[in-house]
Parts: C-alpha cells; sequence; structure tokens
C-alpha cells in the first residue's frame, strides 16, 4: 500500500472519530497509521537531510532534483498534521499530542528562535510555509495573521528595494551619457578653439 493510500486510510479514521463515534479498533488503527506516517516524514527529511550534505560535496546533479519532491511530500504530511492539530480537541494521537507540545513549546520558550533553539525553529518553519500557502482571513493557525502581515511587508520592501535599485541604474546611465556629452562638447569646444587659432 503507498503513502496516499494510508493517508487516505488516516483521514477517514478520523473524520470517523471526529463524527463522534467512539470505536477503540478505529481510534488505534488511526493512532497506528499517524505514527507510520510521520514516521516516514521523519525518516524522509533524515534522508533529504543527508542528501543535501551529500549534495553539497558534491552529489550528482540528478539526485538534488530527486529530493524535491520527497521532500515537498513530507513538508505536506507535516501541513497535514497541523491543520488536524488546529482543529482537534482532544486526541489519542501521539504526533497530535507532540505537535501541540511543539507548538505550546513556541510560547513558553526561552532561548527562541532568535537564540537558536532547533525546535522552534521548526515550528516556525512549518508556521511559514502554512502562511505562504494560506488564503484564509479567518485562519486559526497560530501566529498565521501575523507571518502573513511579515511575508507582505518583506514583499513590499523587496518591491520598494527594486524599484531602489532601477532608478539608480537609471541614474547610472544618465550620469554616463551625461559624462559622454560633456567630453563631446568639450572636445567640440576645444577643435573650434583649435580652428580659431
Amino acid at each position: 500500500m503507498d503513502i496516499e493510500s494510508l493517508l487516505e486510510h488516516y483521514r477517514n479514521c478520523m473524520r470517523y472519530l471526529e463524527a463522534g463515534h467512539n470505536n477503540d479498533n478505529v481510534r488505534l488503527l488511526a493512532a497506528a497509521l499517524q505514527t507510520y506516517l510521520v514516521g516516514v516524514a521523519n525518516l524522509e527529511e533524515k534522508r533529504v537531510a543527508l542528501e543535501e550534505v551529500q549534495a553539497e560535496k558534491g552529489a550528482p546533479e540528478g539526485q538534488q532534483k530527486g529530493t524535491e519532491t520527497e521532500r515537498q511530500h513530507s513538508i505536506r504530511l507535516h501541513l497535514q498534521l497541523l491543520d488536524h492539530v488546529v482543529k482537534c480537541r482532544s486526541c489519542a494521537s501521539p504526533n497530535c499530542i507532540k505537535f501541540k507540545r511543539m507548538l505550546q513549546h513556541l510560547s513558553l520558550c526561552s532561548i527562541s528562535l532568535e537564540g537558536g533553539c532547533k525546535e522552534c525553529r521548526k515550528v516556525w518553519a512549518m508556521l511559514h510555509i502554512h502562511a505562504r500557502n494560506c488564503s484564509s482571513s479567518t485562519c486559526k493557525t497560530p501566529h498565521c495573521r501575523r507571518i502573513k502581515k511579515i511575508i507582505r511587508e518583506k514583499l513590499n520592501l523587496e518591491v520598494l528595494e527594486a524599484e531602489i535599485e532601477n532608478a539608480e541604474r537609471e541614474c547610472d546611465v544618465f550620469y554616463d551619457k551625461l559624462e559622454d556629452a560633456i567630453e563631446q562638447n568639450t572636445m567640440e569646444v576645444m577643435a573650434m578653439e583649435l580652428t580659431v587659432l
């Protein structure tokens, strides 16, 4: 069975449980599937990290392209878990509980992202990826609206910086043309002075 089929089975189990059905076998199956899927995602992250290290050491071009789709798959699984965690009220899934703790850690961490906390960095990375792809103005994902605002401000700043760079380039071109014209006029004046003498 492929990952997509397992993921679909997991979603069906969660829909069944979220609909209010209380079935221990379905709950156990959902927990087992989630543990397996997150384990696969974690293995993919480790494999991608290993391949990135190998790529820095000169791995062939083809290998680097192949890892990107696998990395995207891993990110998609983590984003789905984030989406579940935001909507989940009470769940026995170990991955759900772990991700909720990671979100709680984010607000309580004394080291924080700026201080180099690896756990904060992972959570912020997922929140940023979510926010870049989120189009909801009423999103309940923590920090989503704040991150979207920062992204918009950064984009506006980048546009402004690009406009400034273009204006500077245009000024440089104009200045070069002006210098050429002055030099040409100076040469013409010198030629006229020579013809007068």
